[in-house]
């Protein structure tokens, strides 16, 4: 049942480094900020280090990296969607699905992480693939 685990933190943590990994484990799990966009969902995505993010846009365009896996979303409201908002059906979640993705978890409300806000969580930004 062991695995290969990769733990990504801090400037190690960017889109290119997500997808390059997430092609060589089959569970990826995110631990960081998530945002949705209403106004434009394409740029919904899981904050990572510094201004950058893995956004709807980079998941479906690199769709071969994520078909088949598990994705495990730690990230607020990433599987939100209000069907009263045009084109909130689209959410980072639903992005991995598009993606093939084999399974997707991820929380419909903010995650409460020991009282962090929004900030302390987007400063974290951790991103952890396992393998199973």
């Amino acid at each position: 049942m062991g695995g290969q685990v990769t733990t990504l933190r801090g400037p190690d943590v960017t889109p290119d480094a997500v997808v390059h990994a997430a092609a060589t484990h089959q569970t990826l799990l995110f631990y960081a900020h998530g945002v949705i966009e209403q106004q434009d969902p394409l740029n919904s995505g899981i904050l990572l280090h510094g201004n950058s993010s893995l956004d709807v846009r980079t998941i479906i365009g690199n769709a071969p990296a994520f078909s088949g896996r598990t994705i495990i979303l730690s990230s607020c409201s990433q599987g939100h969607a209000d069907p009263s908002v045009p084109n909130q059906m689209l959410s980072p979640a639903t992005a991995f699905l598009a993606a093939g993705a084999h399974t997707v978890i991820a929380p419909g409300w903010p995650v409460e992480d020991l009282g962090e806000n929004r900030d302390d969580c987007a400063r974290r930004s951790a991103v952890r693939r396992i393998t199973t």
